[in-house]
């Protein structure tokens, strides 16, 4: 099995070339590309093309893709605004389906083979709306989520049976009387 690291452990900042260097150093080989911006900057014109280039002069390619699940990281941060293909509001279903799309062209454009994309967010009701929960560990929906304290460590699995890193919240288990 050949690992890849997800490109969101440096989200907070655009993808710089150094950081590319220090990736292709510790013998990676793939990325997991997280389309987030600034991180990625997926959405500029030549962006995917010229990200796909960029990985390659450091001997990279995108392994996977992480779909977008907020328009980016200052909209999300700073305004609560996020996307979900669950929301119960129309309107904000379509915008994270037009979302995903894109993000699916941009995947096809970085060369990945496989793409990822958390259904939605608990409590969405759209950006900032009453009812949100933004709490921490009440981010994504889906099959991974942060564990309890004290719950075991298990991998999750994506939808095409290969093993990501990450751990699965077991169903609570029922007091005894």
């Amino acid at each position: 099995m050949e690992l890849t690291l997800s490109t969101h452990l440096l989200v907070y900042g655009e993808l710089e070339d150094a950081s590319l260097q220090a990736v292709a150093a510790a013998g990676y080989r793939r990325l997991e590309a997280w389309l987030a911006e600034p991180h990625l900057p997926w959405r500029r014109e030549q962006g995917p093309e010229g990200l796909r280039r960029r990985f390659g002069d450091h001997g990279l390619e995108a392994g996977t893709v992480h779909l977008p699940f907020y328009p980016s990281v200052p909209e999300l941060v700073d305004q609560g605004r996020r996307w979900s293909v669950i929301d119960p509001d129309p309107e904000l279903r379509r915008q994270s389906l037009e979302g995903a799309e894109r993000g699916l062209q941009a995947a096809a454009a970085l060369g990945a083979p496989g793409a990822g994309l958390p259904h939605g967010w608990e409590g969405a009701r759209g950006a900032g709306a009453p009812g949100a929960d933004a709490r921490p560990g009440r981010g994504p929906r889906g099959a991974c989520r942060p564990p309890r304290p004290a719950a075991p460590a298990a991998p999750c699995s994506t939808s095409a049976g290969r093993a990501t890193a990450g751990t699965a919240t077991p169903a609570p288990t029922p007091a005894k009387p």
